[in-house]
């Protein structure tokens, strides 16, 4: 078991973990290669296991960092639940080590173990939920910026 995926889902542990991972594979990328393309179909859910990468989003200026995805996390939550086209793109800033799980696995994965899907599933919607919240919160700190009284 990796030790990246104890830090993944904490409530997720020994053969309920392995069971999860078994449904999905590891792979490996290279520096600046690309995982998920801001607006093409994203269908798939990875867990960084070794190396950084990168996520940004294009505005009608420029490339906008929105963070670095460390070891230990994961990046595709929102396709997996919701399919859509990517909100941004995901590339590796140095070579990097994941697991991924495509929907359709990921589907029969929690058909098959309800149980500890929920957890998954729990996780998913922790992770989403900070996101979105860090976002607002940085959304605020720009609007004050505008804003500010500089008398």
């Amino acid at each position: 078991m990796e030790e990246h995926t104890e830090k993944w889902i904490s409530g997720v542990k020994g053969e309920d973990r392995d069971k999860l991972l078994s449904y999905g594979e590891y792979f490996e990328v290279k520096g600046d290669d690309v995982l998920i393309l801001e607006g093409n179909k994203q269908d798939t859910l990875y867990l960084l296991l070794e190396g950084e990468l990168e996520a940004q989003a294009k505005s009608h200026r420029s490339h906008v960092v929105l963070g670095i995805i460390k070891a230990g996390e994961s990046v595709g939550e929102m396709s997996v639940i919701d399919p859509f086209v990517a909100s941004a793109t995901i590339k590796a800033r140095e070579k990097a080590r994941l697991w991924r799980i495509k929907r359709d696995q990921f589907e029969t994965f929690i058909e098959e173990n309800p149980v500890i899907a929920t957890q998954v599933l729990k996780y998913l919607a922790t992770t989403m939920a900070r996101r979105v919240r860090k976002a607002g919160e940085r959304l605020v700190r720009q609007a004050d910026s505008m804003y500010y009284d500089w008398d």
